[in-house]
């Protein structure tokens, strides 16, 4: 996440009981609204808590987001980076299993929302890097 939103700020947050000043993340992500407009936001990353330790999070997804509850099952928020900027997209699980969305990332998300290995209360969130060989998945790889 930080190589996709590098910017940082400094802001107060409670780890340990105790008012800290922790680095957040933050960058400029392109989105592809309703009308096919695109605009730009800056997407915000915080990093673990003591609550979770192994998981950051992006707080607001919902505020740059219309996104409708249809019954398409899981909605999968997903950022790509394309040369100079970065995209940000959602998912339905139903059209990923359709065959709707490109192949090669759905089954990147499908094999870690689908891994046995994968605890049930673990988020299905990982990473993909398309140009080499790497990539993660939350709870599964070790």
């Amino acid at each position: 996440m930080r190589k996709l939103l590098p910017k940082t700020r400094e802001v107060q947050r409670r780890r340990n009981n105790e008012k800290v000043v922790v680095d957040l993340h933050w960058g400029p992500v392109k989105i592809r609204q309703d009308d096919d407009r695109i605009t730009e936001v800056d997407l915000l990353w915080e990093s673990p808590t003591d609550a979770r330790p192994s998981e950051g999070r992006i707080p607001r997804v919902h505020d740059h987001f219309n996104v409708p509850e249809d019954g398409l099952g899981a909605v999968f928020f997903v950022l790509m980076q394309h040369e100079e900027h970065v995209l940000a997209s959602y998912a339905y699980e139903d059209d990923l299993r359709n065959g709707h969305w490109n192949q090669e990332l759905t089954q990147h998300i499908l094999t870690c929302k689908d891994s046995p290995e994968r605890r049930p209360k673990v988020l299905a969130q990982g990473y993909v890097d398309c140009v080499k060989p790497d990539r993660y998945y939350h709870g599964i790889d070790k």
